[in-house]
């Protein structure tokens, strides 16, 4: 017998669900996927009067996004130092402020939306 691994999450939470796209669209942006990184890329592109389309294969948020536990952090694949190594420290540096600008960028989202959500930063 297979032990289901779908987090408990994925089948209780309120997710909107949409329709198959059914007719061209005139955009400036196409955005592949709907994880936390292509929905926050479309938000950012949309406030900056851009048309976008966002477009998901399956549910929104419902692979690696809803898969993990929501813990943001700006940790690499590579560690730091492995990354200052091969690329240099300015670059892995550059990664590791990109991570935590990403995380900067959530917050504000959070906020300008008013979001009702239990972020909290520990």
């Amino acid at each position: 017998m297979a032990l289901d691994t779908t987090p408990y999450w994925v089948d209780s939470s309120a997710m909107p669900k949409f329709p198959t796209l059914a007719r061209d669209l005139a955009v400036d942006v196409v955005v592949v996927g709907a994880g936390i990184t292509g929905i926050t890329a479309a938000y950012l592109l949309k406030s900056q009067g851009r048309r976008v389309a966002l477009v998901e294969r399956g549910r929104c948020g419902g692979v690696d996004t809803s898969y993990t536990t929501a813990h943001l952090t700006c940790t690499t694949d590579l560690r730091l130092h492995a990354l200052a190594g091969r690329f240099g420290k300015e670059h892995a540096r550059a990664a590791w402020e990109a991570g935590l600008a990403s995380l900067d960028q959530i917050v504000a989202n959070i906020r300008a939306e008013e979001i009702e959500c239990d972020f909290n930063w520990i």
